[in-house]
């Protein structure tokens, strides 16, 4: 996730969780949903050894029986104080339906993790629960991985643009010299000038609105195949053009040599 100085937005970026359904366990007490939501370099700094016990996660009611730990910390993820942390880490429990007030604002740009568990006690079974993150951006709905591709498909439309108005100067002066292939090229040219415009288009709306208008996705994803079927026949519709223009330059040059 970007922070807000890395990838500017009007959304402050943060992670959510929000407990949607739970279901106790055979033979379980009730107990919250821990969760913990870290920066994947801070990964060391969960859990803690204990001397005649694996490494502990989760404050455990033995562990605060021994006096290891407070009762305050009770269920919750245990974060070793001695490490260092860069980012934060927030370890935190869902006691009800809801986010329970939980968010994680993010300070620096980097790769989060969500971890979340129920203790299962003495009991036969193991808690369900459904666990809802929300992963928020400042640039609204736009998936992180996808970002960089709309300002890629912004600056190739300018691009585009900026070529094609260039070739279509330079046809126009040599208008009366024109040869078949040209005015292909040109159609070419125009169809991915075009095409690059609607899948910024795409990009920018999928980015403001939750799911993307679906008259953008579907003529961003009708070019796309346009344009994969014209990158096959390209060559084909060139075929005949080039094979004139081959007799042509043979003939002018057999004819120079006499």
């Amino acid at each position: 996730m970007y922070n807000k100085e890395d990838w500017d937005g009007e959304t402050k970026p943060f992670i959510g969780v929000d407990l949607k359904t739970f279901q106790l366990g055979e033979g379980n007490k009730y107990t919250p949903v821990s969760i913990v939501i870290y920066e994947y370099r801070e990964m060391d700094a969960l859990g803690v050894g204990v001397s005649d016990l694996p490494t502990q996660y989760i404050c455990t009611e033995e562990l605060v029986s021994k006096g290891l730990w407070e009762t305050s910390d009770l269920y919750l993820f245990i974060v070793n104080k001695e490490v260092t942390q860069k980012t934060g880490i927030l370890s935190t429990t869902l006691s009800s339906y809801g986010n329970n007030g939980s968010r994680y604002k993010i300070i620096k740009t980097g790769y989060y993790c969500v971890a979340c568990a129920s203790p299962q006690d003495w009991g036969r079974q193991a808690n369900k629960f459904n666990v809802e993150v929300n992963f928020q951006n400042s640039f609204e709905n736009l998936p992180a991985s996808r970002i960089p591709r709309l300002n890629f498909n912004g600056f190739l439309a300018i691009g585009y643009v900026a070529s094609l108005s260039l070739y279509l100067f330079n046809l126009y002066i040599h208008r009366s010299k024109l040869l078949t292939s040209h005015k292909l090229i040109a159609g070419f040219f125009v169809f991915l000038t075009v095409e690059s415009i609607f899948t910024f288009s795409f990009y920018a709306s999928s980015s403001e609105y939750e799911n993307g208008k679906q008259f953008w996705k579907v003529v961003a994803s009708f070019c796309q195949l346009f344009g994969h079927a014209c990158l096959i026949a390209f060559p084909y519709l060139l075929a005949y053009p080039l094979a004139y223009l081959s007799v042509f330059c043979t003939t002018t040059l057999a004819y120079d040599q006499f």
